[in-house]
């Protein structure tokens, strides 16, 4: 039984942990996840840390022939009082420096600070120098080759799985990847990169100036990654981070030049130095993704409003935009006539004097090429299109693409069109937008002479989706409610929203006039087409058959509503050929990615050089993943589980017992656990989740019965079959019935 010394010292050891707690918890705005995460870190040290002490009183021990006297023991206890269990990892830098070297890498050769503009300014009384302009980059080589010492990432890279000819799965299985001269020369283990710029508001716009604080951020990722691992944000790479205002100063060339470089010499091959071996790999720049206004950006294109061309794919005129929904071959963008614009606008207006760029540590041969897409079309090099005496505005060309140094890139064909932006949060928030006007506000004509009264209020259509629609997995997407000043500009909906929305509006728009209706549906079958996992050369085809369906009929319904994004679908059957179907070049995850930093900020707690704390927070995590991730489960640590419980045999419910033991053997000696959720690849499965069964010509749905059981490591549910109809005038399928008997399936 402990003394009262041991009890005193028992009660102050409880009165500084629950000291310690409530600090972590209360001044630092913590919340009770991450102090619990803390805490069982905590107990586990400590544990470990018992094993060093036993490892020391055992060489004790061994040194004193097996005796240990009482004093012996309170001076070896009393050599670890004060020593931290966090030794050696204490200070920001300590920390990184282990993590970095754990991860294979130096930190100074990673981070480093662009100094575009320097001032005055005192310290300590004297006049110093200091960066007044500045941005931030990740050294993109040492990442790369970081990432490829994951063994799951360089067996995906090694062991590529192409798919049949017309069928599109990844975007390697594109056109573009497989016509450009680098991989026709090296092969199908050429490295496809694909980069992502947006301008991001980190600070909360309710408490500061909106602007004030937006950054700029840039991202690559690596296209041989399977799609399925591609989704997950441990396959985005942070590339740089700057604020937005020196992007419109000094361009994007200062923060990328770094990453350019660094495709120039992939092109040429670069030895890499894998899991203890030498690697000699090539690579290519494959495209660039993100919004219209960065990709216009990006690619040195003009801005809608000040270009008589304004398509970065083709030469329409701004004024003929919508005319017509059919790609017209003969007025495609091109590299060569590009390139001749470009120097046209270069002698119209010599190039801005290039600045001094200065590239320093945190704590520096241009490939002439422009045979990339040889066996693509290139029509009408040289056509004239002289309709305005500034062939800037002309051309709607600013000027030359720091992408384009990257041998084989092709800025007409590689900054293809996001569907997150261009379709959810742009044409189908528009049209839903238009519809709800439709059907909840008063329309009238130029006269002022009432056309047609409101079938709903805003209010029903808002309390109908919140209380009788039961909208299952996609719960957490529901539409947000719908107030009248929305219907003026734009539905304060997310992409994932405006999805949920749309498929849940025909519903409505039935009492609409049937060309309305008739456009939502046509929509709806050009977005689900473009949502496909796997693309076929039939289904780009009804595409472009459905675009100009779509097109024609919503500039005549919708005469004063021509945008540029309207314009954009005629050119995205192309683009899918190019780059392998729609979802490997949108833009989901990488908003996914911004929350990730952007939840950083009300920790930090200060705004002073935000893009250096964000970018070395990034590295850090990024670091400790890869270290966690050598074993070969970087991109995939294995599905989760919520409610798991152990079973044993009589416990499970016979019913169930009988319909699996027609799959899987069942004795005493199984280990038998059920789960209430399962994580599987970023898809949630659990009871009542109806899901659309593979293996047959016609879609058909099962719906999960019960919870779902684990089997000696196998995962299995039950499921009855649902008998559905297909509904044309909501495009949806009909539950008729449930199906009896259950039965069970692999969860694959």
């Amino acid at each position: 039984m402990a003394d009262g010394g041991d009890l005193t010292a028992a009660q102050h050891l409880q009165a500084e942990a629950a000291q310690l707690i409530s600090d972590v918890k209360c001044k630092f705005r913590t919340s009770q996840k991450a102090v619990d995460y803390v805490v069982s870190g905590v107990d586990k040290l400590t544990d470990i840390n018992i094993d060093v002490t036993k490892d020391l009183l055992k060489k004790r021990l061994a040194d004193d022939d097996g005796h240990l006297y009482l004093s012996q023991v309170n001076a070896v206890l009393d050599s670890q009082r004060g020593q931290s269990l966090f030794e050696g990892v204490k200070s920001r830098k300590s920390l990184d420096a282990f993590i970095a070297a754990k991860a294979g890498v130096e930190p100074e050769e990673k981070l480093m600070q662009i100094i575009l503009e320097t001032q005055f300014t005192t310290k300590d009384g004297k006049a110093v120098i200091v960066p007044k302009d500045y941005g931030y980059y990740i050294s993109f080589l040492p990442q790369l080759e970081q990432l490829l010492n994951c063994p799951d990432v360089l067996h995906s890279v090694l062991n590529p799985a192409p798919a049949p000819k017309g069928v599109y799965r990844s975007i390697t299985d594109g056109l573009y990847y497989k016509h450009h001269f680098l991989v026709k020369q090296h092969g199908n283990k050429v490295l496809a990169i694909t980069v992502y710029c947006d301008d991001v508001e980190f600070a909360d716009p309710c408490k500061t100036k909106a602007k004030v604080h937006k950054l700029r951020l840039y991202y690559w990722c690596l296209g041989n990654i399977p799609p399925k691992f591609r989704s997950t944000l441990k396959s985005i790479n942070l590339l740089a981070i700057v604020k937005s205002s020196l992007t419109k100063k000094y361009g994007n060339g200062p923060f990328m030049e770094d990453f350019i470089q660094g495709i120039i010499k992939l092109g040429g091959g670069v030895c890499f130095s894998i899991l203890g071996k030498e690697y000699l790999f090539h690579g290519i720049l494959l495209c660039s993704c993100g919004d219209m206004p960065a990709q216009t950006n990006l690619g040195g294109f003009k801005e809608t409003h000040f270009a008589l061309r304004p398509c970065r794919h083709c030469m329409v005129l701004r004024t003929a935009l919508c005319n017509s929904f059919h790609e017209d071959k003969t007025l495609l963008r091109n590299i060569v006539a590009h390139n001749q614009y470009i120097k046209e606008i270069e002698s119209y207006t010599p190039p801005a004097k290039k600045r001094k760029v200065i590239a320093v540590p945190v704590t520096e041969e241009r490939t002439n090429d422009d045979e990339a897409m040889d066996d693509l079309p290139q029509e009408n090099p040289t056509q004239n299109y002289q309709d305005h005496e500034d062939p800037s505005v002309n051309y709607g060309i600013n000027q030359s693409s720091i992408l384009a140094l990257a041998p084989g890139f092709d800025v007409t064909k590689c900054l293809p069109i996001d569907i997150l932006h261009t379709l959810h949060e742009g044409i189908l928030n528009d049209l839903c937008r238009l519809l709800i006007r439709d059907l909840c506000l008063t329309q009238k004509d130029s006269s002022g002479k009432v056309i047609s009264k409101p079938k709903y209020s805003l209010k029903f259509l808002s309390d109908f989706f919140k209380e009788r629609c039961n909208f299952g997995h996609l719960n957490v997407n529901k539409p947000s409610e719908i107030e009248k000043s929305h219907l003026s500009s734009k539905l304060k909906q997310s992409a994932a929203q405006m999805y949920v929305l749309g498929h849940i509006l025909p519903f409505f728009t039935k009492d609409l006039p049937d060309e309305k209706h008739q456009l939502l549906l046509k929509l709806l079958k050009i977005l689900d087409i473009t949502m496909l996992f796997e693309i076929k050369e039939e289904n780009i085809l009804e595409l472009e058959q459905l675009v100009v369906d779509f097109g024609t009929s919503f500039v005549a319904v919708y005469v004063n509503h021509k945008t540029l994004k309207l314009h954009s679908l005629r050119h995205l059957g192309m683009l899918g050929r190019l780059f392998g179907g729609f979802r490997q070049v949108w833009c989901f995850r990488f908003e996914a990615m911004h929350r990730l930093l952007t939840s950083l900020v009300d920790v930090v707690n200060n705004m002073k050089n935000i893009e250096l704390t964000m970018a070395t927070r990034y590295i850090l995590r990024r670091d400790t993943e890869l270290v966690s991730g050598k074993d070969g489960t970087y991109l995939y640590d294995g599905d989760s589980f919520s409610g798991l419980q152990s079973l044993q045999e009589n416990e499970v419910d016979q019913g169930d017992l009988l319909i699996l033991k027609s799959h899987i053997t069942i004795n005493k000696e199984s280990k038998i656990m059920m789960a209430k959720t399962m994580e599987k690849n970023g898809c949630s499965w659990s009871e009542n989740v109806v899901f659309l069964k593979s293996g047959s010509a016609e879609p058909s749905f099962g719906l999960i019965k019960k919870k779902i059981y684990v089997i000696d490591d196998e995962v299995l549910f039950l499921y009855s079959n649902l008998k559905t109809e297909y509904d044309e005038s909501v495009h949806a399928y009909r539950i008729l019935a449930e199906c009896s008997p259950v039965k069970v399936s692999p969860l694959g």
